[in-house]
């Protein structure tokens, strides 16, 4: 981690990317860095960033924990079991939670998202990695449409049959899932509607009701996240593996919110509403000190382990027993 702050009592900030700084990384000039972190597109939106920086000061806020109650632990251990348990509070909170440095963070607790809709905003279709000086980037939603194409993946109308929707051999049948401005501008662009993309039909489809999605990316998303944790056995719950966790591990676990991770990993957030990615409301969602206890906690003593024993205390264990037929009573 970075202690570029630690002078200030303010907690680390990601490592600088000094090995192939351009990487990933738009820099005005040599003398600045991006963050480095184990994915490549943390520097792409500061969002992305800020929850890579929550993410990291957690695992070492965990270590430190898992090292007070087995200070036997040696780094690798320490490092190993942090990182599982901070999978498990990811897969917990992701699958658990309606779906962040201070301000960052407080921002998005108080803002509304944007509605899903097919109107894109130029920072990504223009100027995504616009380097200093030229006056174009790249876009975004070519590379999610070309990607699409050079992977194979059926069109919008294959998925929409997939997920037992009604499909169309006409653009007027689009009427009605889509705006009507839309659909005519499918017109002029594709021959027939099974041309579509996946990419740009899903993102065009009306929300459901109470949804941020049309019914085709409900569909597919809610599919792969049911393929994701039904395939993945390496479940954090899953039982009778040998890196399965105990049944009071667990418990534990499934304490994890990302209320109490932004209370723990940040400097001067104090208060935070149960979920955090929901607005805040007086009743239903209401925002709580941090300190309060209304937010839990996990206790990290369920992760203590017995030191091992060592010819070197050997003695100490020895007449530790009131009477031994070797040496007789004590």
């Amino acid at each position: 981690m970075n202690p570029v702050f630690k002078e200030y009592g303010l907690k680390d900030l990601l490592p600088l990317k000094l090995d192939i700084p351009d990487e990933g990384c738009t820099r005005p000039n040599k003398n600045m860095y991006c963050f480095e972190a184990g994915e490549i597109r943390v520097n792409e939106q500061l969002v992305l960033t800020v929850m890579h920086t929550l993410m990291a000061r957690e695992h070492n806020r965990v270590a430190k924990a898992l090292a007070e109650v087995n200070p036997h632990w040696d780094d690798e251990t320490l490092y190993q079991e942090s990182r599982r348990i901070n999978i498990a509070e990811i897969q917990h909170i992701t699958y658990n939670e309606a779906g962040v440095l201070d301000e960052y963070v407080m921002g998005l607790m108080n803002q509304v998202a944007q509605a899903m809709d097919d109107s894109i905003t130029q920072e990504v279709t223009n100027h995504l990695f616009k380097k200093v000086g030229a006056r174009f980037g790249m876009d975004l939603v070519s590379f999610n449409m070309q990607r699409g194409r050079e992977f194979g993946l059926p069109g919008y109308m294959e998925f929409r049959k997939f997920c037992g929707l009604p499909g169309a051999e006409t653009f007027q049948e689009l009427f009605g899932s889509m705006t009507n401005q839309t659909v005519r501008k499918y017109e002029t662009i594709f021959e027939h509607p099974i041309d579509v993309d996946l990419w740009s039909g899903g993102v065009s489809e009306r929300p459901l009701p109470g949804s941020m999605l049309g019914p085709t990316f409900a569909c597919v998303i809610a599919t792969q996240f049911s393929y994701s944790r039904r395939g993945d056995r390496f479940w954090f719950e899953l039982p009778n593996q040998p890196s399965s966790f105990t049944p009071e591990q667990l418990v534990e676990l499934r304490k994890a919110r990302l209320s109490r991770v932004i209370c723990d990993n940040t400097d001067i957030i104090d208060t935070v509403q149960l979920y955090p990615m929901v607005l805040p409301d007086h009743e239903l969602n209401p925002r709580v000190p941090c300190r309060s206890g209304i937010i839990p906690s996990m206790d990290f003593s369920k992760w203590a382990e017995p030191a091992p024993f060592h010819n070197g205390n050997a003695k100490e264990f020895v007449s530790s027993f009131s009477y031994n037929p070797y040496l007789g009573k004590k």
